[in-house]
């Protein structure tokens, strides 16, 4: 099981898109400001609600893997794109800013993660991606952003591997990234793609 714990993210997703279809079949019914203002309260809401569960509870797994607690990201997205967000360029620098120093500074387990630590996240990738910095679209990393979905579900188990080895944090590093990215673009080009141009999805369409 600790090989694919890392997978419950992927329940978040899939209830938030089993919930997703029902909200923008009643947002694209309004115009597109006020779909902005209902999806900025519900992102707000989401985000106080998380901090009051924290501040009660004091139990920071429990509020970590909760749907209700854990979909705010996804809203936040979803407002970016309605609105059709675009910042100025210089903006990616105060969005790489937050995301550095709050990947330096905050602990996954610690309350004030829950807090604000998760929000920051979400802000700073929000903008990060709405200033639409050229360097994303620089050499390789537009080829990595198609590996990622694959990455993320092979890397974390050579980070297990890595830890029944008793390997140091590095060699787990290296272990886990090249490892992960290697069997990433197998999956991408022989299951992924496969899937896509197959009957399977030619006949759901």
């Amino acid at each position: 099981i600790a090989y694919i714990s890392h997978t419950w993210t992927l329940g978040v997703e899939e209830k938030f898109y089993l919930v997703w279809p029902i909200i923008i079949s009643l947002l694209i019914k309004i115009e597109r400001r006020a779909a902005c203002i209902i999806l900025a309260v519900l992102f707000i809401t989401a985000t106080c609600w998380r901090a009051l569960n924290v501040a009660e509870a004091n139990d920071f797994l429990n509020v970590y893997y909760r749907f209700d607690t854990h979909f705010t990201g996804l809203i936040l997205g979803s407002l970016c794109g309605i609105a059709n967000l675009k910042l100025r360029g210089f903006c990616w620098i105060i969005g790489a800013a937050g995301l550095a120093i709050t990947l330096y500074f905050a602990s996954w387990k610690g309350v004030m993660t829950a807090r604000v630590g998760f929000t920051t996240l979400e802000l700073s990738t929000a903008i990060l991606v709405c200033s639409r910095p050229a360097f994303l679209g620089f050499f390789v990393l537009p080829w990595l952003g198609k590996m990622s979905y694959g990455f993320y579900l092979w890397h974390y188990l050579f980070i297990q591997v890595g830890r029944e080895l008793d390997l140091v944090w590095v060699e787990t590093l290296f272990l886990s990234a090249c490892a992960g990215l290697f069997f990433s673009v197998i999956s991408y080009y022989y299951v992924e793609i496969w899937f896509r141009r197959s009957d399977v999805v030619r006949l759901s369409n």
